[in-house]
């Protein structure tokens, strides 16, 4: 008995940080579970990856499970690795891998994602003014506001997230009523109404191109029989819808620019000559008056038409990049300096 005292008394107490750290420590231990755990040996075999991609992709996973996600530069670190594995395999598969071996949410992994790519120019200032993830993954979604977020931090306000959607016009900035949106000012009041119109622009003008589509469909079916096309008839249709479709591609995507042969008019700029963008806006300016039209009209409506038609409307691949690029007649662009 005597024994068992000297030794507890032997014994140092403890102070209430050293107990705290101690619990945390056990608890981190008790928590930390090997990398991909969830992922066996038999899930990355039905990949059916070629061995070398199959090694990165396990690579990834063991680097994302050593890799924190607490600093500027671990989210960067994160997102990179995700990046490279979100490449290597299917976009649905991607999400199962993700949160069994990486044990991170879908939703998370395109966040970190977006970060690691879309501000991978900004890396560098970032890291330097200690920027938090989530602030992080804000600026991803919005990146005509990252110079001004940036600027911000480098002069030594440490902006809330809060402040951050609000310069961005998202979270509790956005406005609930069109009274509101109306009345809304500021830069975050600009942004909220552009992106109003263009959210209710684009629907619009996909609508419309649908409908367009349809109509020539339906007026070729009568060329499979070796029937005429009733090109009077289709003009009737899609006449109009053209004229209206080009004039609201030119109000979404297009800025003003000064008129060379009037200073005091300035007017619409142009898609870069050769586009794909440009084929589309003279297309429907052509579209839109039936003596303009292709002579030899069936060919160029199933040949060039309707898959132009479709391609303005497709899926199309995401290019969103870190610059924000305004594209001028000339084919050269320039930063966007909202």
């Amino acid at each position: 008995m005597e024994d068992k005292q000297d030794r507890q008394a032997a014994k140092p107490a403890m102070q209430p940080n050293e107990k705290r750290a101690t619990k945390a420590a056990k608890k981190s231990k008790k928590n930390a579970s090997p990398a991909g755990k969830g992922w066996t040996p038999s899930d990355y075999a039905n990949l059916g990856l070629e061995p070398a991609k199959l090694k990165t992709l396990e690579n990834c996973a063991s680097a994302i499970a050593t890799i924190g996600r607490r600093t500027t530069e671990q989210t960067f670190a994160v997102g990179e690795q995700l990046h490279i594995a979100a490449g290597l395999i299917e976009d649905r598969t991607f999400g199962k891998w993700v949160s069994s071996a990486c044990e991170i949410t879908r939703q998370h992994a395109s966040t970190l994602i977006n970060i690691a790519r879309r501000l991978h120019n900004h890396k560098e200032r970032l890291v330097e003014a200690r920027v938090a993830p989530t602030t992080m993954g804000v600026l991803a979604a919005n990146l005509d506001c990252v110079e001004t977020v940036l600027a911000a931090f480098e002069d030594g306000r440490r902006l809330t997230v809060k402040q951050v959607k609000a310069i961005a016009g998202v979270g509790g900035a956005t406005p609930k009523t069109a009274a509101d949106l109306a009345n809304m000012g500021g830069v975050a009041g600009l942004r909220n109404l552009a992106r109003a119109k263009a959210t209710f622009g684009i629907s619009q003008f996909a609508d419309r191109l649908t409908a367009m589509i349809h109509d020539i469909e339906e007026a070729l079916k009568p060329a499979d029989e070796g029937k005429r096309v009733l090109k009077g008839a289709l003009a009737k249709k899609i006449e109009v819808p053209a004229r209206f479709a080009r004039t609201e591609l030119e109000n979404i995507a297009l800025f003003i620019e000064p008129n060379v042969l009037n200073s005091t008019a300035p007017h619409v700029m142009k898609f870069p000559e050769g586009s794909k963008w440009r084929q589309l806006a003279d297309l429907l300016w052509d579209l839109g008056g039936q003596a303009q039209w292709n002579p030899d009209l069936v060919p160029w409506l199933s040949g060039y038409v309707v898959p132009l038609l479709q391609w303005a409307i497709g899926k199309g691949q995401d290019t969103t990049t870190e610059t924000v690029m305004i594209p001028l007649e000339s084919g050269v662009g320039r930063k966007s300096g909202l």
